[in-house]
């Protein structure tokens, strides 16, 4: 824990924009030298209640958007991605350690994620089974509600897109908790999703360790 935190601090994005944070916060270490480059914001159960609230409510307006508008989206986060690359790659190495080809293979992934899960909605349909002669099945895919995604350090970015992509996709809604050792490269994706036209609160990102952990997967809300 820090009392004061580095010039570069890092609070939760919630409802389409960073939140301020007076609690806890914990040392973001770069591992090649190990100096501090930033500090996160340990929130929490306060705070992560805020983020589920916010995304449940713009699920709503969100899973109601036509398919291929959600695709629309997701195909503007994934060339966001691409001309946001530099900086992405920059964040990764900074907080892993990453040599930076690694780091640039892991931001295309996370761009290519985006890629094909906005094909795959321009082909999702419902379907309908003929059970006989006159009875059918309708068969029709709804969404969720809202998505808890917890990602590892290591890969953050691209575990986040994995997770991320396929949810929003389908119309749900998603509150992201990254690894405290790696925060800085997914906020900027919060960011990059926001202004490829995802409505603020679909995506949100609570940050710190075990107690934000914790907090989100014991939430009562769908």
């Amino acid at each position: 824990m820090v009392s004061e935190p580095p010039v570069v601090q890092l609070t939760p994005w919630i409802d389409g924009h960073t939140t301020a944070h007076d609690g806890d916060w914990i040392d973001v270490i770069d591992p090649t030298n190990q100096s501090p480059v930033a500090a996160v914001a340990d929130v929490d159960a306060a705070v992560v209640d805020l983020a589920v609230r916010s995304a449940a409510e713009a699920q709503r307006t969100w899973a109601s958007r036509p398919t291929i508008e959600r695709a629309v989206v997701l195909d503007g986060v994934t060339m966001a991605i691409r001309e946001h690359l530099d900086e992405l790659v920059e964040a990764d190495c900074r907080e892993t350690g990453k040599a930076r080809g690694v780091a640039m293979e892991e931001m295309l992934g996370a761009a290519r994620y985006f890629e094909y899960y906005a094909a795959e909605l321009r082909t999702l349909t419902g379907e309908t089974l003929e059970v006989s002669e006159d009875e059918h099945t309708f068969v029709q895919r709804v969404p969720f509600g809202v998505v808890a995604v917890i990602v590892p350090w290591n890969y953050a970015t691209n575990q986040a897109a994995r997770s991320v992509a396929p949810a929003l996709a389908t119309g749900n809604a998603v509150v992201i908790k990254p690894s405290e050792h790696a925060s800085s490269a997914v906020l900027m994706l919060a960011t990059l999703v926001g202004d490829a036209g995802l409505p603020s609160g679909v995506l949100n990102i609570v940050t710190g360790g075990a107690k934000a952990g914790s907090a989100l997967v014991e939430h009562p809300a769908p």
